[in-house]
């Protein structure tokens, strides 16, 4: 039975959003790219990785920026640089002050594969919306989360003598062949794909795509007691060493069994040493995303909870005109529109639906989400 540490309130630094704010993200590979735009017009690529350790920055960016160099965190000899603005672009979130004081260590493009990268101690404190059927990332007011409709599955956090969260690294109970399991929820989870794995998912060697992590102990018992479960002898290759990989047919997360979901494996010492450290309880892995590709999660730090739907989503950005229609899926679906110019537009929208959460931001524009409940439709003008 999981044990779920006590939610911290918002720190002063983490500013509240005053209503839900669209992050510009790009999904790939399964795995979740923040995308803010710089005043030129220059488009920026950070890694978002919920068990990652810093929030970096590759230093040919930071020069490029003219990044301002930020004092010392801790006494440490690397260099830090302050987030950036943004101005006149499209901005992400500034980090909260949990990782030296909400600054970003320059590091070599090679150390993260990105222009920058953004761990677990960016994404803590608030409520995040990862839509990977829509492949669309939120950012909700902590005061107003969505439940998406469905029971919670409480997240356990590691906290020091006073209470205080310390990595802000989620751990989140699985179920697999009927077994319970305590997992990193980590977005960040990386195969690099190894000869094997290549052939299988029909992609070049070394590609990087999302997956989810075991340990070897658990690896092995799942192959034994499962024959007919496939495994891929060269599976990922990191630094010299090839793993291997495990398909499980099922894996259940609250109340939804999905599947198949890929597993590399990883030393035992990985997870039982060495981020054992940072759990607050010992942990059989990672769940990245091979498993949350299916979902449409909500993680809600403050609150040490998760919310997971199966429902598809549709997304519509418009100025003028009529609204467009993306990703359709079976099943109840969620539409989401955004008016980008805070204009009034002509919209096709269910009679019957209800409305969730209707939002009206800073500048104007509404952000608005309502069930499809019905088929019938009827026009509804919004500003």
């Amino acid at each position: 039975m999981a044990v779920m540490a006590t939610g911290q309130s918002i720190s002063a630094g983490a500013a509240e959003p005053e209503a839900i704010e669209i992050v510009p993200a790009e999904f790939i590979g399964d795995r979740v790219f923040a995308t803010p735009t710089t005043a030129d017009g220059t488009v920026l690529r950070f890694f978002t990785d919920t068990g990652g350790g810093w929030n970096a920055i590759a230093e040919d960016v930071a020069e490029r920026l003219g990044l301002e160099r930020a004092d010392k965190a801790n006494g440490s000899e690397q260099r830090f640089v302050e987030f950036p603005r943004f101005d006149g672009g499209k901005p992400i979130p500034r980090p909260p002050p949990y990782y030296a004081d909400g600054n970003l260590v320059v590091v070599a493009r090679s150390e993260i594969g990105a222009d920058g990268f953004l761990g677990g101690r960016w994404h803590a404190d608030r409520v995040w919306e990862f839509d990977y059927l829509a492949k669309r990332l939120k950012l909700h007011p902590p005061s107003r989360a969505p439940t998406l409709g469905v029971a919670g599955v409480p997240l356990g956090f590691q906290t020091n003598s006073a209470g205080d969260r310390t990595m802000h690294f989620a751990r989140i109970e699985v179920s697999v062949a009927g077994e319970s399991h305590d997992m990193l929820l980590d977005t960040g989870a990386t195969a690099h794909l190894a000869d094997d794995a290549g052939r299988r998912f029909g992609l070049d060697t070394g590609t990087e795509i999302g997956t989810s992590f075991v340990t070897k102990s658990l690896f092995e018992q799942w192959a034994k007691s499962n024959p007919g479960w496939t495994v891929l002898e060269r599976g990922d290759r990191i630094q010299g060493h090839t793993f291997p990989m495990i398909e499980v047919p099922r894996l259940t997360i609250g109340e939804h069994t999905v599947g198949p979901v890929w597993f590399v494996q990883r030393p035992d010492a990985w997870f039982g040493e060495y981020m054992a450290q940072m759990m607050d309880m010992p942990i059989d892995g990672a769940i990245g995303g091979s498993a949350l590709k299916y979902f449409r999660v909500v993680i809600d730090y403050a609150n040490a909870t998760a919310y997971f739907t199966t429902s598809g989503t549709e997304t519509a950005q418009y100025s003028q005109g009529p609204l467009g229609r993306t990703g359709g899926r079976r099943g109840p679906v969620l539409y989401h529109a955004a008016n980008a110019s805070g204009d009034a537009a002509e919209q096709l929208i269910p009679s019957s639906s209800r409305w969730l959460s209707p939002e009206l931001d800073a500048s104007g524009h509404r952000s608005v989400e309502f069930q499809l409940s019905g088929s019938t439709w009827a026009s509804l003008a919004t500003a």
